[in-house]
């Protein structure tokens, strides 16, 4: 069991990193500057009524294989409240990185879109720990 645990993850993180190493000449790389700031929220999005859970912000940065951010985070939601950083790399659709909580690092792996006309992105991101929550807001 553990061998296939292993070894689904290799592939996982095997096709992330093909996928990211392509080269975004598609309208992605239209909508972006080459650097530039992000500000958002944490949480499950709805039509009408959002749940935010809490905040995101941050920078980017647009290289020729994708793009590089740095931010910081924080939840404060019922009984839970916590904050740290997270950075990492997107490419095309995908976003792998790792997520700082206190003295821990999480790896994450997700899936961002790109509005051009709006400038706004949504995403969903999932860890090994907690649910897999969907973070959105603009960037300049």
């Amino acid at each position: 069991m553990k061998k296939l645990v292993v070894l689904a993850l290799c592939v996982l993180f095997a096709s992330v990193s093909i996928a990211i190493a392509t080269p975004l000449k598609t309208k992605e790389t239209n909508v972006l500057n080459t650097s530039g700031t992000f500000v958002g929220y944490i949480g499950i999005p709805g039509q009408q009524d959002p749940i935010i859970m809490g905040n995101i912000s941050g920078t980017y940065q647009l290289r020729n294989s994708g793009g590089a951010f740095n931010g910081i985070w924080d939840i404060n939601y019922k009984n839970y409240s916590g904050a740290g950083t997270v950075q990492g790399r997107f490419g095309k659709h995908i976003l792998i990185g790792r997520l700082s909580v206190q003295d821990k690092t999480l790896p994450i792996i997700g899936f961002i879109g790109f509005n051009a006309t709006s400038q706004k992105f949504l995403g969903r991101a999932m860890s090994f720990v907690g649910p897999a929550l969907y973070f959105w807001g603009t960037y300049t």
